[in-house]
């Protein structure tokens, strides 16, 4: 159902750009989980109920707002996890700049271990914890820059 969805999200722009292709996804993805009845586990059953009842009888001010307030719980709960799981993939790649980042490779030796040592942190551990380490190695590479750009010498004695 990910794949489905990645396709969808990244195809369907070429086909439309009326309709998101995220959103597309999610209901695409939404009625072939309900028609196929596939064990894909979706918002509603990995998280429970969000509270899609009916509001107390009233007047309505009919809005976009309002009508999404309306429905928007009593559809979330069908939203497949895989067709969100494809969304997060597209927009962590459209934020993270790998151009940049692989520029940043033909950097001095040092710079690049700090680089790759806190993204490999950042994925495997925990970005608080790759923050850390980061800033501790950054810090020990500019005491070694600074330790070989200055030069101490002996000052001459004053006698008389």
């Amino acid at each position: 159902m990910a794949g489905i969805s990645l396709a969808v999200i990244l195809f369907w722009p070429r086909v439309s750009r009326r309709i998101p292709g995220a959103i597309l996804a999610i209901l695409l993805s939404a009625i072939l989980v309900r028609a196929l009845q596939l064990p894909v586990e979706t918002v509603g059953s990995r998280f429970g109920d969000l509270g899609g009842a009916l509001p107390r009888p009233a007047l309505p001010t009919v809005s976009v707002e309002n009508t999404l307030l309306l429905v928007g719980p009593a559809f979330s709960s069908l939203i497949p996890l895989p067709a969100l799981s494809a969304i997060l993939v597209v927009v962590a790649y459209h934020m993270s700049e790998w151009r940049t980042f692989r520029a940043e490779l033909r950097a001095p030796k040092g710079d690049v271990a700090v680089l790759l040592a806190v993204f490999a942190l950042t994925v495997l551990v925990d970005l608080t914890v790759a923050i850390q380490v980061g800033m501790v190695l950054a810090s020990f590479l500019f005491m070694q820059r600074m330790a070989l750009s200055s030069l101490a010498r002996p000052r001459p004695s004053r006698t008389r």
